[in-house]
């Protein structure tokens, strides 16, 4: 049975079925909300990913995130310690659990319900297990957390595409995110990344 295509995806037109919690996560990035179909996708698959996230991290494998998505759901100062101090965007899971915050999504984990920002408490305390396992060996001598996992990615993984594709986007990016990537790839080489030039297109926007 052919799904019904119907304009509801920023940049492309989707299927139902080509719905992921990343092309979601994308929308809310770039537009700031999203249809309430797609909030209601939100909500029953976010809760499924987080927890085997949190059981079995090697199974679940983390990525990177695009920077445009960083820079639609994370304030000013996080943006900065993300290029300057970490060197990279951050884990796809905490932006999507940005995103549902700012959806004001209600969270079923009941340790977190009545947290403010609830997704985001969620994703602290994976992200505190993930920081954990970080240079960790399993039984058979390999990384729990492998670091070529976390290189400063900056395109998009938005469906329809190419599977597994984290290198590639379907929607223009802009020029501040492909400057962010560049800028923290410098940062983590230099001992002293306060003095790096800013390029002017951050100028009065992160910096």
């Amino acid at each position: 049975m052919s799904a019904q295509l119907v304009p509801d995806g920023i940049g492309t037109t989707e299927s139902h079925l080509d719905w992921t919690i990343w092309s979601v996560t994308e929308d809310v990035a770039l537009d700031g909300t999203c249809s309430k179909r797609k909030r209601a996708f939100l909500k029953t698959a976010l809760p499924r990913l987080l927890t085997l996230l949190e059981k079995n991290v090697r199974h679940a494998h983390p990525r990177p995130a695009p920077w445009h998505i960083a820079t639609g759901v994370c304030n000013r100062d996080e943006i900065v310690d993300y290029v300057l101090v970490l060197n990279w965007s951050g884990w796809w899971f905490r932006h999507i659990c940005r995103a549902a915050d700012i959806l004001k999504i209600p969270c079923p984990d009941q340790r977190f319900a009545d947290e403010a920002q609830a997704w985001d408490r969620w994703g602290q305390t994976i992200d505190g297990k993930l920081e954990h396992r970080t240079g960790q060996l399993d039984d058979n001598g390999d990384q729990m957390i492998r670091d070529w996992e976390r290189p400063p990615f900056f395109m998009g993984n938005r469906f329809p595409g190419k599977e597994g594709n984290l290198c590639e986007c379907s929607v223009p990016l802009p020029p501040e995110s492909i400057a962010l990537a560049q800028l923290a790839e410098q940062a983590s080489q230099c001992d002293e990344p306060e003095t790096l030039e800013i390029p002017a297109v951050l100028l009065g926007i992160y910096f």
